[in-house]
């Protein structure tokens, strides 16, 4: 079984930040935070964006119209952070959503931290202004304003070829065997500078897993992407399969 590797790269940079769980809330605490948080995703599920407004807090009610606001597909709440006695929780959600990258629509799962806390008696969604704003769909960074000497350069863009050739597997080819418990392996590494998210789109072949070591990487850092089949005898593998990872 021949499987390719295939990088892409999405023009957009959200952080992920990981926290250790504080100390676990009371079941009703925890049952209202949830309802509230599937309530403000659900309304970006639908569409309604007005309804999901209803659930932020007062003061971060322009970030929240200022935001950009896209149609999900789905969504899972994965952890809940409790802070200041329960009154405050970091909410990391899944987000099921499409996404574009250089002609190409993908459908991909990301984990999203977003801020809550109680507002008026109920669990609010909010944001902090700083240089990081944080947006129902990841945190966005900024970057300082160009001076204007240098804008006319800064208005071409980098060349899409040149960052292609920035963040590179070593290999594009895994070779398997259809008939055998078998893997491959190949890094990836990135050259451009500062941190890098790698989203992986798994194929959904049956029998055949597809892992990532890490899901972010430093300029040299190495990410490696493990396949491994496991024939079931049932289905006859295909003879190639291809698969994403997805560079933002």
């Amino acid at each position: 079984m021949r499987v390719a590797l295939l990088l892409l790269l999405s023009f957009a940079s959200f952080a992920q930040q990981s926290e250790e769980l504080f100390d676990k809330a009371p079941p009703e605490v925890d049952e209202a935070l949830r309802a509230r948080v599937a309530q403000f995703y659900q309304a970006h599920v639908d569409g309604k964006f007005r309804q999901a407004d209803e659930l932020v807090a007062e003061d971060s009610k322009d970030i929240f119209f200022e935001a950009e606001k896209t149609r999900l597909r789905g969504f899972d709440i994965l952890r809940i952070v409790y802070s200041d006695e329960f009154t405050k929780a970091k909410v990391v959600v899944a987000l099921d959503r499409d996404m574009g990258a250089l002609g190409t629509r993908f459908r991909v799962k990301a984990p999203v931290s977003s801020l809550w806390k109680i507002d008026g008696g109920k669990w609010c969604w909010y944001s902090v202004r700083s240089d990081e704003i944080l947006t129902p769909h990841g945190t966005m960074h900024p970057g300082p304003m160009p001076d204007e000497s240098k804008a006319i350069t800064l208005t071409r863009g980098p060349q899409i070829a040149a960052l292609h050739a920035m963040v590179r597997p070593d290999k594009t080819d895994l070779n398997l065997s259809g008939i055998k418990e078998s893997s491959d392996t190949a890094k990836v590494v990135s050259a451009l500078p500062g941190k890098v998210d790698l989203i992986l789109v798994d194929p959904q072949i049956r029998g055949l897993k597809v892992t990532l070591d890490r899901t972010q990487v430093d300029k040299g850092e190495p990410a490696t992407v493990t396949v491994r089949f496991t024939p079931s005898g049932a289905t006859k593998p295909p003879a190639s399969v291809r698969f994403r990872v997805v560079v933002r």
